[in-house]
């Protein structure tokens, strides 16, 4: 007999998971995510990005979606826990990166230390990804001594959280640009140069298992390790590139969004064996779509690449013109001039070549 539901979410709420079949702490796991989310966007929103408060939120959202469904239909399966375990570490960790942007903008207390919260989650986050891998589809390794690369990553994060913790130059990512938690004393660079090759080197070596499980498996097994493989090999592809355009590209910044949550998507239909078969046409249209779309990135910065050259041979400058224009803005305002940016390639340009002299001088809207 199927558990109740737990009251008292709001009446759309319970039809829709009744409609999912949701067993009852799975849904409400799934609902108190969606409540922390929730309050992380009506925090963040008008202090960063947009697409950065949204995507970043359904990211969370979806993962508790995809462990809830796997959950409801096979309560012991360790991959749909992990998925909503994770879920509500993620939306913690957006819930504390609104309360320090909205805490730094109206003199909130505690502030910092959500800024300080937020800052670090991604280290601890990188054990979910590794737990992933190992269990694959049925939530059990393959051999015990693949064991020994979940304790790595354990190892791993518990030298790497203390030293970037503690490091002066984690003051870069808060609003005042000082770590308020920094600490002379710990020995980053020792910790760092054991802690972080466990680190990563535990998520490389994870995916070893996963092939080898691929290489060996039939029939829907092998439909559903497919899946999965499809949707990591798609965000093995977006994370460095979008790490080599962010700066120059903003447009890339909600592809790593994208693909992380499209990884338990992919691992909840192949666990739930939902259109298992389908996986054929959906890489023949990425192979399709994903050529489309890189011919036209490369006409792109071909067009771009022309264009500067067309402006160093007109005018004789060897910078490229965002950066002249920024220079010829900055030295026609005075000191306690006011700037703001906007969102053109002059306002990207600004943000890393317009030289600051006073507090306040210099304003940015966002990506809104």
């Amino acid at each position: 007999m199927p558990a109740r539901l737990l009251p008292p979410p709001p009446a759309g709420t319970i039809s829709a998971v009744e409609h999912l079949g949701l067993r009852a702490w799975p849904a409400a796991l799934f609902v108190a995510t969606l409540a922390i989310e929730v309050a992380a966007v009506a925090l963040s929103w008008g202090l960063e990005p947009a697409w950065d408060t949204a995507l970043y939120a359904t990211n969370a959202v979806t993962l508790a979606g995809a462990g809830a469904l796997i959950v409801s239909r096979h309560p012991r399966h360790r991959i749909g826990w992990l998925f909503i375990a994770e879920a509500l570490f993620i939306a913690q960790a957006d819930l504390a990166a609104g309360w320090g942007l909205r805490a730094a903008d109206h003199g909130w207390p505690g502030g910092l230390f959500g800024e300080w919260v937020a800052q670090l989650t991604w280290i601890p986050a990188s054990t979910a990804i590794v737990l992933t891998f190992l269990w694959f589809p049925d939530g059990h390794v393959m051999r015990r001594g693949w064991r020994a690369v979940a304790w790595a990553n354990v190892v791993g994060v518990a030298l790497v959280l203390p030293a970037f913790a503690t490091a002066p130059e984690l003051g870069d990512e808060f609003v005042g640009g000082r770590n308020p938690f920094a600490v002379d004393g710990v020995p980053v660079e020792l910790l760092s140069a054991v802690g972080v090759p466990l680190l990563f080197g535990s998520v490389v070596v994870a995916i070893v298992p996963l092939v080898q499980r691929l290489r060996r498996s039939t029939g829907v097994e092998r439909l559903q390790l497919r899946w999965f493989a499809f949707a990591s090999m798609t965000t093995a592809v977006v994370l460095p590139v979008s790490a080599v355009l962010w700066t120059g590209a903003p447009i890339v910044r909600p592809l790593p969004a994208l693909a992380r949550a499209a990884m338990p998507v992919a691992a909840g239909s192949a666990i739930l064996r939902y259109r298992l078969y389908d996986i054929d046409l959906i890489i023949n249209r990425t192979l399709v779509y994903g050529s489309l779309t890189l011919t036209l990135v490369l006409l792109y910065f071909g067009g771009v690449t022309m264009t500067q050259a067309l402006f160093r041979t007109l005018t004789g400058q060897q910078q490229q013109p965002q950066l002249a224009i920024v220079d010829a803005l900055r030295a026609e305002l005075p000191e306690d001039g006011i700037f703001v940016d906007e969102v053109t390639q002059i306002g990207f340009a600004a943000r890393i070549a317009m030289p600051v002299f006073k507090p306040r001088t210099y304003l940015a809207p966002g990506y809104q």
